[in-house]
């Protein structure tokens, strides 16, 4: 195999490496997201049952993004938005009753 070759296959690797990272923060950002969603309904609702349901779904987007992205490494400001968002999902979590 020619260095060429090889120099354009691990560019390509890279760039799919790059392509993976990204799709998995725009994930987590989303998860995020549509936990503040669930716990916003939860929080707002008179409804018991609808509640305990959005609660339920808030509390494991949260737990799902955290399981995942423990290992995984983030640029500085993808870090930055999902410890922020995680923080205000966390927060009102904690408004509805849940315990870290």
């Amino acid at each position: 195999m020619d260095s060429g070759f090889k120099y354009r296959i691990l560019v390509a690797d890279t760039f799919r490496a790059v392509d993976v990272q990204r799709t998995m923060v725009k994930s987590f950002i989303t998860d995020l997201k549509v936990g503040l969603t669930f716990a916003d309904i939860a929080l707002h609702t008179h409804d018991e049952a609808k509640r305990r349901r959005n609660q339920t779904k808030a509390r494991i987007a949260y737990d799902t993004v955290m399981r995942y992205s423990k290992n995984l490494h983030f640029s500085d400001e993808d870090k930055l938005e999902i410890e922020s968002r995680q923080d205000e999902l966390k927060a009102a979590l904690k408004q509805l009753g849940e315990s870290f």
